[in-house]
């Protein structure tokens, strides 16, 4: 339960990012954070799903490795992807 409250507690971090400072597509800073919101909201919806569903520490480590943990890469490869294209074309 702790995990997932400091997941989400990030994830909410990562997306208040426009309510402490000025925003811009040619900042790296906004980026990452946007990187942050995929990646800690991808673990908070594993967390989750790991304590409704009361899986022990082996059935959780099979979740990492199945359609869950598929998901959280395909969306950490796209962000990065992004992160990457946007940082190439956009920024200087």
């Amino acid at each position: 339960m702790v995990t997932l409250v400091a997941f989400v507690f990030m994830t909410g971090l990562c997306a208040s990012l426009p309510l402490f400072m000025d925003v811009s597509l040619k900042d790296f800073h906004t980026w990452l954070a946007l990187y942050g919101v995929i990646f800690f909201g991808s673990m908070s919806i594993h967390s989750w799903k790991s304590i409704r569903n009361n899986w022990s520490i082996q059935e959780d480590n099979q979740a990492s490795r199945g359609p869950l943990a598929i998901f959280q890469s395909i969306w950490a490869m796209l962000a990065l992807a992004a992160l990457w294209l946007l940082a190439r074309y956009v920024l200087p």
